[in-house]
């Protein structure tokens, strides 16, 4: 017997199970959001990260949709361990021969990313604290976990 893995979209984090696909229709129903693939990256030390590869439609008449904006949608609609922790935009998504995406293809892109990821701030207090942490210690950037 072989066991190839789940065949639906969950993937396990921070101990509980996350449905991908409920992420991916989120993001879907943004005007400028063409398509949207949420993979899971396993990371050194038992850490997982979801990340969410976003390819925008090219009309003018939709505004882009930045990665705050599109944190903040989820955020809004979803627990905290439901949002990617980083948002890649590329101008069309893997597809394999069937035009299916190609989750294989984007995961392995994922694995290339810098995961010093720092989100932008939330609202304008995150912002100000970012700015005074960062002049106090003479940084440009600040990660927070």
């Amino acid at each position: 017997m072989f066991h190839a893995g789940r065949a639906d979209f969950q993937v396990k984090i921070g101990g509980g199970r996350v449905d991908t696909s409920g992420i991916e229709s989120i993001l879907r129903q943004i005007p400028w959001v063409r398509d949207v693939a949420v993979v899971m990256l396993e990371q050194a030390g038992n850490k997982s990260s979801l990340i969410a590869f976003v390819a925008g439609t090219r009309h003018r008449a939709a505004p882009m949709a930045t990665p705050a904006s599109m944190s903040e949608r989820l955020r809004a609609a979803l627990p905290e361990n439901h949002v990617p922790s980083a948002f890649v935009v590329l101008d069309e998504l893997a597809l394999l021969p069937g035009g299916k995406i190609d989750r294989k293809a984007l995961l392995a892109r994922a694995g290339t990313l810098r995961m010093d990821y720092a989100p932008p701030p939330r609202n304008e207090m995150e912002e100000t604290l970012v700015e005074m942490v960062q002049q106090i210690l003479g940084v440009s950037r600040i990660i927070s976990s």
